[in-house]
């Protein structure tokens, strides 16, 4: 698969160790084997997130461990709610929202700055959840927690914008051509509005395309 070449490269670019490579790659198989969408999802993620902290010259790494492991939780999901485009019902959706506390407690003692970042990233949107985060393991300074909020508000943006161009779900109203820019903008403004000034200066930077998912 050219994602897992890509993948790969970013691991070389980024000097990630070799032990960190594989307790990557450990979790990824467990995603990849619950569900192939989502797991392809999440190394689009990973990628993304990578090139948005490139773009900000921000800590690479630390985004692209956050978009990778971001939906980790989802292993829990049973497939059927996973593979679900449309008629969600309150219960499919109660599922998937718990996807963002269970990947939190699979990362934390392991990925703890991974965790703080990924139990984060459904919290800038309407209706954010989970309502409460979980006490980190490890002690943050006030500085780290910026970080770490700022980081999980730019991985919701690639989370969001991958799930918008890649997906045929309802909740778009079907799959979003990538060279709809208007269209991607105007999600943003219903959707992540306090985000829509991000998600246009990386509309404009070519940083948000459609580059990854041509590559699932």
């Amino acid at each position: 698969m050219v994602l897992e070449n890509l993948l790969e490269q970013a691991f070389d670019d980024l000097q990630i160790k070799p032990d960190q490579r594989e307790s990557l790659k450990t979790y990824l198989t467990i995603i990849r084997n619950r569900d192939e969408a989502t797991y392809k999802h999440c190394l689009r993620v990973g990628l993304l997130s990578r090139d948005i902290a490139d773009y900000y010259g921000l800590d690479a790494k630390a985004l692209l461990y956050a978009g990778l492991m971001h939906d980790v939780g989802k292993v829990l999901v049973d497939g059927d709610t996973l593979r679900k485009k449309e008629n969600f019902t309150a219960e499919d959706y109660e599922k998937v929202k718990s996807h963002a506390l269970v990947g939190h407690a699979l990362l934390a003692g392991i990925h703890e700055f991974t965790a703080a970042i990924i139990v984060r990233h459904h919290r800038y949107q309407p209706n954010p959840y989970p309502a409460e985060l979980p006490k980190p393991k490890a002690k943050f300074s006030p500085a780290t927690m910026q970080l770490i909020d700022m980081y999980a508000r730019l991985l919701s943006v690639a989370d969001f914008y991958d799930a918008a161009i890649s997906r045929d779900n309802s909740k778009f109203g079907g799959q979003i051509n990538s060279e709809n820019t208007e269209k991607i903008k105007e999600l943003f403004r219903q959707h992540k509005p306090d985000d829509f000034a991000t998600a246009e200066d990386l509309l404009r930077g070519g940083i948000l395309n459609s580059s990854y998912v041509a590559q699932a």
